[in-house]
């Protein structure tokens, strides 16, 4: 097993804090419990719980995660389309066979899923997949959801995390300790969380204290828990859905039962996912998508794009700069959109919309030009964006109609002219328009 804890991604990336500890977990099932009557299940447990935060990892909506197994887990994943499917299947044929050998060999491959799944990652990030030459389709290294949740103030934040915030107890005393310890820190581990959630609750709904409010038992704090998050406020579209499914499974593995330390250790990872989530954020609610990179009259190959700070709400509109990375200078036609939530509403944007004109003649491409800023022109047709509001779509339904030239339509792109291999570029939406303008070592069109 050793050979397969690398502490970097299939994509040479580090690998985050949840996948050293998720890689601990798989580890410690077959050290603890390879010579026992009781390995397959309690194995099973642990590899339940490794794919379901594996794919609460991958999914957009990860809402019923907490009711599948492992072979749903496992279809899933493979519906997905965001790992290796041959690994996949070979994980599905070694469960179905379902031997002590087998659950054995299928390690490595779990391994190998949490390492794909969990990159180290402070921004977000896009990497660059050919199409076809010079063509690239954007795919983020991470799913980042939003939601309509902007985040709570810094003063609700520090009331539901003091006057005591859940510190556990190191990783050694917690694995080698004694069940009383494990116990008790998970009790205390849930009853805060618990609190939170009320706390969250309480605000999401402008009250001062929760009507559902009470002194928790510890026999009923997982049923409040399971209350809360079953509430309109903690749906797909007001809470992150990956959270949640985190959140299910604080409440599902418990580390005594399980007879497993190493849960508690996951838990309170969560937690610490779940105080970092409650903070204000813009990210929370907005994004930027980059779709596709199309190189332009150039050789260079196109790498990544990532966000080097925001989003940032400014004057009723979002900002973002993101760095572009390139193999050498290069030109570059970025195509995007972004979407979000306003006011508790989701909402998408492609505008300022792009025309691809191709074969017109010489009046029709002259009255285009004026109704639209060129963005490029290549083999015979001529990219522009509608500038007009609505001018060009109207010369674009006049071509279709005399047959004169023809016309494709696209959501909005810019052409980048980078000065080296990286780049960064200002993006801004802002009165139903996305923008872009000059961050560093480029121009733009």
């Amino acid at each position: 097993m050793n050979s397969h804890c690398s502490l970097f991604s299939s994509s040479g990336l580090l690998l985050s804090r949840r996948a050293k500890l998720l890689l601990k977990l798989l580890q410690s099932g077959l050290d603890d419990n390879y010579h026992r009557e009781k390995f397959p299940q309690q194995f099973s447990n642990i590899c339940l719980f490794i794919l379901r935060d594996c794919l609460a990892e991958a999914e957009e909506d990860a809402s019923e995660i907490s009711t599948l197994n492992i072979l749903g887990c496992l279809q899933r994943l493979e519906r997905n389309g965001s790992v290796d499917v041959t690994v996949l299947k070979e994980l599905s044929e070694l469960w179905m066979e379902g031997t002590v050998e087998n659950l054995c060999r299928s390690i490595p491959f779990i391994a190998q899923l949490i390492r794909d799944l969990f990159p180290h990652l402070d921004t977000m990030e896009f990497d660059a997949v050919p199409v076809r030459r010079g063509v690239y389709r954007c795919q983020q290294r991470a799913v980042r959801r939003i939601t309509s949740f902007k985040g709570l103030p810094a003063r609700i934040i520090q009331k539901v995390m003091e006057p005591k915030s859940v510190v556990l107890a190191s990783e050694e005393r917690i694995i080698f300790g004694n069940r009383e310890l494990v116990a008790g820190e998970f009790t205390q581990l849930c009853l805060k969380t618990a609190q939170i959630l009320q706390q969250l609750q309480d605000y999401q709904c402008n009250e001062v204290t929760s009507k559902h409010r009470r002194h928790l038992d510890k026999q009923d704090i997982g049923k409040e828990i399971r209350r809360i998050l079953a509430t309109e406020d903690f749906g797909r579209n007001s809470f992150d859905s990956c959270m949640k499914a985190r959140l299910l499974s604080l409440v599902e593995f418990d580390p005594i039962f399980y007879n497993e330390p190493l849960f508690l250790m996951l838990h309170y990872d969560s937690f610490i996912s779940l105080a970092e989530y409650l903070k204000a954020n813009d990210a929370h609610c907005f994004q930027f998508v980059f779709e596709e990179v199309h190189m332009y009259q150039c050789d260079a190959k196109f790498h990544s794009v990532r966000s080097v700070w925001g989003p940032v709400m400014i004057d009723q509109g979002v900002e973002q700069v993101f760095q572009f990375s390139t193999s050498d200078r290069a030109s570059f036609l970025v195509w995007l959109h972004c979407r979000g939530y306003r006011d508790g509403q989701y909402f998408q944007c492609n505008q300022p919309l792009t025309y691809k004109l191709s074969h017109l003649s010489a009046s029709l491409q002259q009255e285009a030009e004026k109704a639209g800023a060129v963005v490029a022109k290549q083999a015979g047709a001529t990219l522009l964006r509608d500038i007009s509001d609505g001018g060009l779509k109207e010369i674009a339904k006049k071509i279709v109609q005399s047959s004169d030239g023809t016309t494709e339509t696209g959501n909005c792109c810019f052409l980048i002219n980078s000065w080296s291999t990286k780049c960064e570029i200002r993006l801004l939406y802002k009165d139903d328009t996305i923008t872009a303008s000059v961050g560093s070592d480029a121009d733009i069109h």
